[in-house]
């Protein structure tokens, strides 16, 4: 069996914690990465790098205690190694996040954006192409994110 890809998740909202902490939960090596002004979104899982994800219903995924492989703001870090890279954040932060991770981006990686926002992987390959060192990087979007739930606490995300 091969093994599980490294996995990127930009952003720490609702839908980026619930990700990362999913992905964990299934045994992928996840990095969550916040932009450095946007910090306060992550500080409380910096320390012990733990999301706890909660249940409600039955959505198909399971709950539990999730560590992840790392919690940063250093883009360098995070994507470092990463086979795929899904960029959970609205809109209006694509752009400034694709802008800061392509110098960054390595050839062969897979970007995808959830949601993609009608036109986002045109906006995130326009911004490779005039800013990056010609790296050969898939890119893909979704209509919409893969989950629905919300951060209850610095630490806690339910679905």
């Amino acid at each position: 069996m091969a093994e599980k890809p490294n996995i990127a998740v930009l952003g720490g909202g609702n839908g980026a914690f619930i990700t990362a902490a999913d992905l964990t939960l299934r045994s992928h090596r996840v990095a969550l990465c916040e932009l450095p002004n946007l910090e306060k979104n992550i500080e409380g899982i910096v320390g012990d790098k733990t999301i706890e994800l909660q249940i409600v219903g039955n959505p198909g995924i399971r709950g539990g205690l999730a560590q992840l492989e790392k919690v940063t703001t250093d883009l360098s870090e995070a994507l470092s190694g990463a086979e795929v890279i899904l960029m959970v954040l609205p809109a209006f932060a694509q752009k400034p996040f694709a802008e800061a991770c392509v110098p960054y981006l390595e050839d062969g990686q897979i970007v995808v954006l959830t949601p993609g926002n009608f036109g986002g992987a045109i906006e995130f390959s326009n911004i490779l192409s005039k800013k990056g060192k010609g790296q050969k990087v898939a890119i893909a979007e979704m209509e919409c994110m893969i989950y629905s739930g919300f951060k209850s606490a610095p630490s806690v995300a339910w679905v």
